[in-house]
């Protein structure tokens, strides 16, 4: 049997006051003590030799629970706050040293996927698309427990690509060659517009984040003739995107100027008296006189056919117009072209 004889236990707090003291180590208590720093004084008696002596113990009372937060890295999209991602790496944030981490990862059943001991350990490419829920438990040093929620969903799909379509294909229906360079695009339900990248016909870009400022521009004096190339790029609210191209030519003008004819009076019917001249690359559609609307002129003397060649009519032979000496030997008219994008001069 020790002749070593316990007689106190004194605690002292970290300015050296004394918190307690007991008698023996039953009686001990620490349930008084908040958390902090603290000497714990054994004193001890020799019964044999009546010598005492004492022994000290530093210890730091914890009884908080650490704190952290279980989210993902990079909550990729429009939004960084929606958990709606692509990349479904997670991070831990603690001001304080964690330990005895668990991590468990469950599907939208409530299956468990996964289940890691570590940040570094967790596997995101593991993962298919979906939501998923998880639960991570850690202890500080003094074997503190807690534990937190988090969920996410995983989108590493592309929505689908936009349609991209002119407002407005004047002439010949679907041909892509229109006077009106304005375009409707419809996104996929799940996405969003997010750019609109147009390559001019001098081989420039411009770069418009909605559709009306692409209207507007197309519609002004900025805007030339020629092909244009249209990238549309659409987003979901995970972040991935799209590309959706069309390509349209511009022809928004036609090219014709004022001409004169000659012909000898006393001609025949059907006698050409010229081919109205038109610098149109993209096809003429029709020619009419302006004052009838139609092929033949208001005062029936002369027609125009579909390629331009204007003839005398028999009403035409027969009269003043054929007769130099009788009437005016010169005659103005307005001819009206069409060209096949619809612009008409």
């Amino acid at each position: 049997e020790s002749p070593n004889t316990l007689t106190s236990i004194v605690v002292k707090d970290s300015t050296g006051t004394v918190v307690g003291e007991f008698e023996t180590t039953a009686a001990y208590n620490d349930s008084s003590f908040s958390d902090g720093i603290y000497d714990v004084i054994v004193n001890v008696e020799n019964t044999t030799t009546n010598a005492t002596n004492s022994k000290t113990l530093s210890v730091k009372l914890d009884t908080v629970a650490p704190e952290f937060s279980i989210g993902l890295t990079n909550d990729t999209g429009s939004s960084n706050s929606d958990a709606i991602t692509m990349h479904g790496d997670i991070e831990l944030v603690s001001d304080e040293d964690l330990y005895n981490i668990s991590i468990t990862v469950k599907d939208s059943e409530g299956d468990v996927v996964g289940t890691y001991s570590s940040i570094a350990a967790y596997n995101e490419a593991s993962l298919e698309d979906g939501e998923y829920t998880l639960e991570v438990s850690a202890t500080d040093i003094a074997g503190n427990f807690t534990s937190e929620t988090s969920s996410f969903e995983l989108d590493t799909t592309s929505p689908d690509e936009a349609t991209i379509v002119l407002e407005e294909d004047s002439g010949v229906d679907s041909d892509d060659l229109t006077n009106d360079g304005k375009i409707d695009i419809t996104v996929a339900d799940d996405a969003t517009l997010t750019q609109i990248v147009v390559t001019l016909p001098n081989l420039t870009t411009r770069i418009f984040s909605t559709e009306a400022e692409y209207d507007l521009f197309i519609s002004s004096a900025d805007s030339n003739d020629g092909e244009y190339k249209v990238v549309v790029t659409s987003s979901d609210a995970a972040g991935n995107t799209v590309d959706s191209e069309t390509t349209f030519t511009l022809d928004t003008t036609l090219g014709i100027e004022d001409q004169s004819f000659d012909y000898n009076e006393n001609s025949d019917a059907g006698i050409t008296i010229g081919t109205v001249s038109v610098d149109e690359e993209n096809g003429v559609s029709s020619f009419a006189f302006k004052g009838s609307g139609t092929s033949v002129s208001a005062d029936g003397f002369y027609e125009i056919d579909e390629n331009g060649v204007v003839t005398l009519t028999q009403e035409g032979a027969e009269s003043s117009a054929n007769d130099f000496e009788d009437e005016q030997t010169a005659h103005t008219y307005t001819i009206v072209v069409k060209d096949d994008v619809g612009n008409s001069s």
